[in-house]
């Protein structure tokens, strides 16, 4: 089995460096963030934005849009969370619940609980219903650079600029396990969708793979060149891909965790600059990459015998 990437063209018109990317109002939307301060809705089909821009007063560093709540949910450097009604097209409301620059946000159904972490090392937890903060729990003494949910919902997977993973319950948020993963700094972990896996990335380009049954390291791969930003599974295809600071994202089997393709700008006319943020449109079967270039780029990516 072989995969084959096909890159099907750029998403072009964002200012400045693309440091988040997340699911449209539809299969076929996506939205974007930047550091030239805009939202953006896309189009995969025609590469050209779909009636959705919003300018914000500060760089955006990650988004989340919530379904069932018809919102679009906005961080940023300011450490500011801007609530926009996706309905209505406009702010409700914008919530400070941190010092520091904004850099995951995520959402439980199940719990019905909105989270937040940023360069304060700080979690917020927000009631969806009332749009207003229940809990602000300090969890590191570095920055909190992402927040995972697991598939049954009970767990949250943070990484932290201080080295370490943490796992907390789900909905009280204890803490269950704390271990140093990344060297420099962690600033992704992810929980693989069909086994009992976490994989981290960090500044140390380190790619690690452990089991929940101890919390040890099972596999650590030089996997890039500078620091790893974004990890991200593609449904089905028994594939994930890795996304860094040196220009480059990479594809890996999800099975084996064996290296597969580097996609760059000289063989396949990928990024220039560092590649930030990831994201898998499994409908359309297309992974978009974002990075420092002001690029957004959508590839093809598909198994072939």
């Amino acid at each position: 089995m072989q995969t084959e990437i096909i890159k099907l063209g750029e998403f072009v018109g964002h200012s400045g460096s693309v440091y988040a990317l997340e699911n449209g109002l539809e299969e076929n939307l996506f939205f974007s963030g930047s550091s030239d301060r805009f939202v953006t809705q896309w189009n995969v089909n025609t590469f050209e934005s779909a009636a959705f821009t919003a300018k914000l007063p500060g760089i955006i560093y990650c988004i989340k849009y919530i379904p069932n709540y018809n919102l679009l949910l906005c961080g940023t450097s300011e450490g500011i969370i801007h609530i926009i009604n996706t309905k209505e097209k406009k702010e409700i409301k914008a919530l400070k619940n941190h010092s520091a620059p904004l850099f995951a946000i995520n959402y439980s159904k199940k719990n019905n609980l909105i989270f937040s972490s940023g360069g304060d090392g700080k979690i917020s937890i927000i009631n969806p219903d009332l749009l207003s903060v229940q809990q602000i729990l300090t969890v590191s003494n570095s920055k909190v650079r992402s927040l995972e949910i697991n598939f049954l919902e009970t767990e949250l997977l943070v990484a932290c600029g201080n080295e370490e993973v943490k796992i907390f319950s789900l909905p009280d948020l204890k803490l269950l396990k704390s271990f140093n993963a990344n060297k420099l700094a962690t600033n992704t972990a992810v929980y693989h969708p069909g086994s009992n896996i976490i994989l981290s990335g960090g500044r140390d380009a380190i790619l690690n793979i452990y089991t929940t049954d101890n919390y040890t390291v099972e596999k650590s791969i030089a996997a890039h060149n500078y620091a790893i930003y974004d990890i991200k599974f593609l449904d089905d295809l028994n594939l994930f891909a890795t996304a860094s600071r040196d220009k480059t994202f990479k594809l890996w089997n999800s099975l084996q965790h064996e290296f597969i393709v580097r996609v760059n700008a000289e063989n396949y006319l990928g990024h220039t600059h560092s590649v930030n943020r990831l994201l898998w449109l499994k409908e359309n079967q297309i992974l978009l990459s974002a990075g420092d270039d002001r690029k957004i780029i959508a590839w093809k990516i598909k198994n072939v015998s």
